[in-house]
């Protein structure tokens, strides 16, 4: 069995996210397609190119197909921030 990580964004203080370390959530790690990019691994600095990325669902939550946002999109969203 491999074991998957999931960075999950919250609003927690640091002591709340620190007692959680190590405690299990409801819900699954499921593997969703991206844009390619590129991975080195640690131990023997191979690159790899993966096309895809893991993320965190709640069991009671109906898998939704991703739909990544193109590069070129995310900065003219950020563009469009700053000028407002």
């Amino acid at each position: 069995m491999t074991a998957k990580t999931a960075y999950v964004a919250t609003t927690f203080d640091v002591q709340t996210a620190e007692a959680l370390i190590g405690s299990e959530l409801p819900g699954t790690v499921v593997k969703v397609a991206s844009e390619p990019y590129d991975y080195v691994v640690k131990e023997t600095g191979e690159t790899m190119t993966l096309t895809h990325r893991y993320e965190y669902q709640l069991e009671d939550k109906p898998m939704v197909e991703s739909q990544p946002i193109a590069p070129e999109n995310v900065q003219v969203f950020a563009n469009d921030l700053l000028e407002a």
